[in-house]
């Protein structure tokens, strides 16, 4: 009698680097279900249509993974900020655009949003240390936005450009929060509105 276990389909012939980056595409799904800490690489593979074998082909283990996995959140958010920091000339409709990619960005990649929260409460160790450092690189890339504006477009002589990106990065991971607790679009728009008023007196 022919056997009818079900089998997984087998994964599209790919080159080298489409594999590796389907990979971390899968990882980044299982991570925003598992968590950063109780993701297994079987989990991954399995979300790749791949064997678990494959994974150690492209990564050596385990840690080698989730690092792949985290570079390519921050590297999303990353090209999110530099996308919408150069849609406008001036700097609040910039920072008004940060903010609305954001809540843009959970409705086309959620998961991204899951790993960053994940990934931004892990307190300890060498996954904080990766966090601090894309953070960095985020914050580092909105206050040279505000530092490069005329004075007349900034949001106050006395606010530092680095306390302005902090501040920035924070309200988006609220944007964040609103949209993934159900609030209603014109809710997120009022808001990010409303941080515009505040930082620039409704410039």
């Amino acid at each position: 009698m022919a056997r009818t276990a079900s089998r997984r389909p087998r994964a599209p012939r790919l080159s080298p680097d489409a594999r590796r980056a389907s990979l971390v595409e899968a990882g980044v799904h299982v991570l925003a279900r598992r968590g950063i800490g109780a993701a297994r690489p079987s989990e991954v593979a399995e979300e790749a249509g791949v064997s678990e074998a494959t994974i150690y082909v492209y990564f050596p283990n385990r840690d080698a993974l989730v690092h792949a996995v985290l570079e390519e959140v921050g590297r999303y958010y990353l090209a999110l900020t530099e996308a919408a920091l150069a849609t406008a000339d001036r700097l609040p409709e910039r920072l008004t655009a940060l903010l609305d990619g954001v809540a843009a960005s959970v409705d086309a990649d959620p998961d991204h949003a899951r790993v960053w929260f994940n990934w931004g409460s892990a307190i300890r160790g060498e996954v904080w240390k990766r966090f601090l450092a894309t953070q960095a690189r985020l914050v580092r890339a909105v206050a040279s936005s505000v530092r490069d504006a005329p004075p007349e477009e900034r949001p106050g002589s006395a606010l530092h450009p680095e306390d302005v990106a902090r501040l920035l990065i924070g309200v988006g991971e609220t944007v964040a929060r609103m949209k993934f607790a159900g609030r209603r679009p014109a809710e997120v728009r009022r808001f990010i509105r409303s941080i515009r008023t505040l930082l620039f007196a409704g410039g």
